[in-house]
């Protein structure tokens, strides 16, 4: 069996665990620009009409709280594309002419488009993209970020204007009949002759594509420019309103901006309507989910007055605020034969689930480093799993964040300012801060939001408000930040074991890792902080303080962590573990330096080391040799203050070992700790010198720690 027919073979299998057994399915994401969750007939909109979308949602599941990836249409894009929530992706805002490349997805950028392309499928999109431009921006064009075709607007700004003199197809201009007058170069403006409404050939091309390529499964991106306003229309004539017809609402005498919107709404229906009857007649309808959503909350650019429509729904806020309405949309999930018929669903979800879902539906792997959960198990009525946070944040008007957690409580944060609670159970409207009768909540939203986002220079957040770069190491996700202008590092277990427990690597992170990927393997966080070349004097337990404060509180880690110090790295977990006792639960040691007399001063045995040493004596304060041999704080020295703590020791060594002598070290911190009444544990390894480190199957290790651990 060839490659592809395995694979087919597999995702058919795959699928039909999930009940939707079959080839591959078509998979549709259709995206208004600027819709409100109210701004539907199915979400309770009176004002307006619907009524094929009301009937895609009779025929389909509604779901109720179904987020934006953001606030604003780029950065909602991004997120859609990248399966990144807004901290992490790459796009956060609307960048604006002045800084093209900052509204860009980047050279080599995983898209869900990327992914559905080299597993076989047709990729196609149509209509608005503001994730690249021809220019400054070319990185994130569209045929280089996963599309086989691309129809419509590269440029948002062009996008504004719905009777446009050219559109792209894919880096080619085609010109168009409309006759606009200009602003700027983008293409936007408006037009004084009008011949072809843009959404209209953009919807030609979405249907085209259910024919395009009949030998393949089609990814179809529809991006739809309705109901979004021309901004540059109402700034010149009042009225940002653009549609072919609004003889719908001729007689309910509103102003023409209130008309216009609502033909608007009104004509992006009908064009959903043409594309689900195209897609019927295709045959292709039986196998093919189609996402209908929003890029954001509604608009009120057109001029015209919101309160007519109440497109937010109960919900407070529109496109640019942070609040319900800012990023709470409509979502319609229609797949005949699959998806149960006049369904609801109010489970938590958002535009940046789109990648796992496709990948569940496609048979394909979900790449690392998302912040993405298939809603697949929502479509056939199961739950989807579980999730703590989802997270937004806005770049425009002074930096904001908001995170949902457990779907349930709602914190937004101004920069350096206090985080306002809300309790969307009881409150969904967001009425009333509950932050002082709910602090466990508050403060974990809080711990939360030092670690949510990653450093983007192009988005800077403020000084308060940490940058944490998230790699992979090892299969792990490992956030990368600093504190206190140290360099230091927490890499993630799949999921945390009880009391959240860590191992504290206070040197060499990343040398024979393998007790430590075994203990992420058992849940435990692996972390790290750069106080190298301090040799365990009092300011690398500074350091090491601030490091643990920090952790315990924006990670939640156990107050107290196991210390695995090699080599050099035993001075430091040895100092902390006498200084902080109570903030220990057991010591690994590698091969240890436990007497400063032995390694760097080389006084015995052992080689020793003369820059380390004179860089150890003037970091401990030791004004000469005779001050280093008199000092009483080396570790072997404090070894009955140790057994006193009756801190669990395990020390790893080799008997050869010519740099840092065993009898010098461990050995002897062994014996004068059990003078004192207390045992340590010593593997010792026979013919082994400093090198390696570790035991090639640290099971001995492993169970140790977790024999040792405290919560």
């Amino acid at each position: 069996m060839n490659g592809f027919r395995l694979l087919l073979f597999l995702t058919s299998w795959f699928l039909s665990g999930m009940g939707l057994a079959g080839p591959r399915p078509n998979l549709v994401w259709i995206l208004a620009d600027d819709l409100g969750w109210g701004e539907l007939g199915s979400y309770g909109q009176k004002q307006i009409w619907t009524p094929q979308l009301d009937r895609m949602a009779s025929e389909g599941m509604r779901f109720t709280q179904f987020y934006a990836g953001a606030t604003v249409c780029a950065p909602s894009r991004s997120v859609l594309m990248t399966g990144q929530h807004h901290g992490r992706t790459s796009v956060r805002g609307n960048a604006g002419p002045g800084k093209p490349a900052a509204q860009a997805l980047r050279e080599g950028e995983t898209t869900v488009a990327t992914l559905l392309q080299r597993a076989g499928y047709h990729t196609v999109l149509c209509g608005k993209w503001g994730l690249g431009d021809a220019g400054e921006a070319a990185t994130g064009l569209p045929r280089r970020q996963g599309f086989s075709e691309f129809f419509g607007f590269l440029n948002q700004t062009h996008a504004h204007n719905h009777y446009p003199d050219f559109l792209w197809r894919n880096e080619e201009r085609v010109s168009l009949p409309n006759r606009i007058e200009a602003v700027g170069t983008t293409g936007a403006g408006h037009a004084v002759e009008r011949k072809v409404y843009a959404d209209d050939l953009i919807a030609d091309e979405a249907i085209r594509a259910l024919g395009a390529a009949p030998d393949k499964p089609l990814f179809l991106f529809w991006s739809l420019v309705v109901p979004h306003a021309n901004n540059e229309k109402r700034q010149a004539l009042g009225d940002g309103s653009e549609v072919p017809d609004e003889s719908a609402y001729a007689n309910r005498g509103w102003p023409a901006p209130d008309r216009g919107h609502a033909a608007m709404v009104t004509w992006m229906d009908r064009l959903v309507g043409r594309f689900l009857a195209a897609l019927r007649k295709s045959g292709r309808a039986d196998n093919t989910l189609v996402i209908f959503t929003s890029d954001n909350g509604p608009h009120r650019e057109s001029g015209h007055d919101p309160a007519r429509f109440a497109p937010s729904g109960p919900f407070r806020g529109e496109k640019r605020s942070l609040t319900e309405g800012g990023i709470r949309v409509p979502m319609i999930a229609w797949w005949p034969g699959k998806v149960p018929p006049g369904t609801v669903s109010g489970q938590a979800a958002y535009a940046g689930d789109w990648m796992a879902t496709a990948c569940e539906l496609a048979g394909v792997d979900l790449p690392p480093q998302r912040d993405s959960v298939s809603f697949a198990p929502a479509l056939r009525g199961d739950p989807m799993p579980l999730r703590d946070f989802l997270y937004w944040e806005f770049h425009e008007g002074g930096f904001r964040q908001a995170v949902l957690a457990d779907g349930r409580w709602k914190g937004i944060r101004k920069a350096g300012g206090p985080i306002v609670l809300h309790d969307l159970q009881d409150d969904p409207g967001e009425a009333t801060d509950v932050a002082a009768a709910h602090p466990d909540e508050v403060r974990r939203i809080r711990d939360y939001l030092r670690t949510a986002r990653t450093e983007n220079p192009a988005w800077p957040a403020p000084a308060s408000v940490p940058a944490v770069k998230t790699t992979v190491w090892e299969g792990y996700e490992r956030d990368e930040f600093a504190v206190d202008g140290r360099n230091a590092l927490v890499v993630r277990p799949r999921a945390a074991a009880p009391g959240r427990p860590w191992i504290w690597r206070t040197e060499f992170f990343g040398h024979e890792p393998q007790a430590d990927v075994a203990l992420l393997g058992k849940g435990y966080h692996v972390a790290y902080v750069d106080v190298q070349n301090l040799y365990g004097a009092p300011r690398a337990i500074e350091g090491m303080g601030a490091f643990h404060r920090h952790v315990t509180e924006a990670y939640g880690l156990s107050a107290r962590p196991v210390l695995e110090g090699f080599s050099r790295g035993g001075l430091f977990a040895l100092n902390w573990a006498l200084q902080y006792p109570e903030l220990t639960s057991c010591l690994y040691l590698d091969a240890p330096v436990c007497d400063m007399r032995s390694w760097p001063a080389g006084w015995g045995k052992g080689k020793g080391s003369a820059g380390d040493w004179e860089r150890c004596r003037r970091e401990y304060g030791l004004a000469d040799d005779a001050a280093a041999r008199a000092f009483p704080g080396n570790p072997v020295d404090q070894a009955a203050a140790l057994a006193a703590a009756r801190i669990p020791v395990l020390a790893v060594c080799g008997d050869a070992d010519d740099v840092v002598p065993l009898d010098e070290n461990a050995g002897l911190l062994r014996d004068r700790c059990a003078a004192a009444g207390w045992a340590i544990e010593l593997i010792v390894k026979p013919g082994v010198g400093h090198h390696p480190h570790s035991l090639r199957e640290p099971g001995p290790i492993v169970d140790f720690v977790l024999k040792h651990t405290k919560p």
